[in-house]
């Protein structure tokens, strides 16, 4: 099972929790011809393969919101943490992203499947968030209409610092090892993504010693502009 359908039966919940899982979507809008980040126009800058990954974000949220209603009981409460669009427009780890992006972009070639070699992911707004909710069926799992319908009472925004560049505000570490440390941390959540979408068609052995190249030669600009390319979500 996963989130995207209900994992426990109907209405045996009173309590459900969910900690940053669903900007990974499980449908997929295409192909990018120009990026890795599905959500982020700095990645999509065409428009019909924005909007396509912008109609399977709303979708899944939707299949999302609806699996948690199954769940909980008449009065239950559901707590979400979901991660969003960041307060200055940016998206999360966008920019460390691009950066990878455009080392890889002069390392593999458009036939070894760089087009779809995408981070299906789908950052929200607000009015996304709510949108999701807005949509939830009344509908029980017989059909009837029960007039049960969710009361958002809290939709709050938080934006969380990178500890990483706080260190190096601090003088803990080099502009070089702030580098390693911030594409040591996308590549632990994006690398098995990444590695798994052109392992259809590059030699494995091959793959591991290009990654391992496109990695290194993204720490010393990282580490020159830090304010640009943080972790902050």
């Amino acid at each position: 099972r996963t989130s995207y359908e209900p994992c426990v039966p109907p209405k045996s919940l009173t309590l459900s929790y969910s900690f940053v899982a669903t900007h990974w979507l499980q449908s997929y809008g295409g192909d990018l011809p120009s990026g890795l980040c599905a959500s982020d126009p700095l990645h999509v800058p065409e428009p019909e393969v924005w909007n396509a990954w912008k109609s399977a974000g709303e979708s899944d949220w939707n299949m999302f919101v609806n699996a948690r209603y199954k769940e909980l009981d008449v009065g239950g409460v559901f707590i979400g943490a979901v991660c969003g669009i960041k307060s200055d427009g940016d998206h999360p780890w966008s920019k460390v992203g691009y950066l990878v992006y455009q080392a890889m972009e002069s390392r593999v070639k458009r036939g070894d499947g760089l087009d779809s070699c995408v981070l299906p992911c789908w950052y929200r707004t607000d009015a996304d968030i709510r949108a999701g909710f807005e949509q939830t069926t009344k509908l029980d799992n017989y059909g009837n209409d029960n007039g049960r319908v969710w009361d958002v009472e809290v939709c709050e925004y938080h934006e969380t610092v990178d500890p990483i560049r706080e260190r190096l505000l601090r003088g803990e570490i080099t502009a070089r090892e702030y580098g390693r440390l911030v594409i040591d941390s996308f590549r632990a959540v994006s690398n098995p993504t990444i590695v798994n979408c052109l392992s259809k068609t590059m030699d494995p052995d091959e793959l591991d010693t290009l990654m391992e190249d496109v990695y290194e030669a993204c720490i010393d600009p990282i580490g020159a502009d830090p304010d640009q390319y943080n972790l902050d979500e």
